[in-house]
């Protein structure tokens, strides 16, 4: 009489769930690479920025001190009346004039891939008059580049470098 074999199914079985845990693991390796999950990340941009305050109330002067280019449609200001008022390009030297309607300023930079940067961030200066946003004469718009000193005369000054917060978000995301 032949012995019984309860245990005979076992081992196809285990075959079987062992081939789909592979394919499947190697499907979302695939699936990575190609659809760029590790791809190279945009650097941003290394630059020196100094937030001075005018002459005129609650206005105040954006400089780039150095370092490099920042492109407008990459990069919003919070906490001004107008939180895209670079229009082009700013190079090392330019200034453009930003009304702070909050306690902090921040300079938020877009890469691809839904890379967000804060470039940098200032605290204006608390005692200042608040904004009328409401008025047409608080527009931040792109100035030409500042090639006279006018800025010495700035009674307050903040600068900072670039040490970035980086972190994967939509655009959309409240920094």
């Amino acid at each position: 009489m032949a012995p019984s074999r309860p245990n005979r199914a076992v081992s196809p079985v285990v075959g079987t769930v062992l081939l789909v845990a592979i394919v499947v693991a190697l499907s979302a390796l695939v699936a990575a690479v190609a659809f760029g999950t590790g791809g190279p990340r945009e650097p941003a941009p290394d630059v020196v920025l100094e937030l001075e305050q005018t002459d005129r109330p609650v206005a105040h002067e954006l400089v780039v001190e150095g370092g490099d280019t920042l492109v407008g449609e990459k990069v919003e200001f919070r906490g001004t009346a107008d939180e895209d008022p670079l229009a082009g390009r700013l190079r090392a030297g330019e200034s453009l004039t930003v009304y702070p309607v909050e306690d902090t300023v921040r300079v938020v930079w877009f890469g691809e891939y839904t890379t967000t940067q804060i470039l940098a961030t200032f605290d204006p200066d608390p005692d200042l008059p608040p904004v009328d946003e409401s008025s047409s004469t608080v527009t931040s718009r792109p100035r030409a580049p500042s090639t006279s000193s006018t800025r010495g005369s700035s009674s307050a000054t903040w600068t900072a470098t670039t040490t970035p917060s980086t972190w994967t978000t939509g655009r959309s995301t409240a920094l």
